[in-house]
């Protein structure tokens, strides 16, 4: 197995991105790191976040949120480069995948 280790933030690369946009992204993106370092994180194991920013109940909610109409058609490539779930951990990220 071969790890990727993730270094730039290529979001933040767009250019017609607003100034309040651009500030957004960089802090989920420290955040993201954070909780990727193991910060940040609830003894009892939870991670907390904005609920501002989406709020499910699910497993299959969030991929409702995230992959809507997947089930109807099977989407071109690009469709899951614009539609991403990111996980701190490879077994969250494995799970969702199976659910997919």
């Amino acid at each position: 197995m071969h790890v990727l280790h993730l270094r730039l933030n290529v979001r933040l690369l767009n250019s017609t991105l607003s100034r309040t946009s651009i500030n957004d992204e960089q802090a989920f993106e420290k955040w993201l790191l954070s909780v990727g370092h193991g910060k940040d994180i609830v003894p009892d194991g939870t991670i907390a976040f904005d609920a501002r920013s989406m709020r499910v109940n699910t497993v299959d909610d969030l991929i409702n949120c995230i992959y809507p109409h997947i089930c109807d058609a099977v989407p071109p490539s690009q469709y899951f480069l614009d539609h991403l779930i990111l996980a701190p951990r490879n077994t969250d990220v494995d799970q969702l995948n199976s659910a997919v």
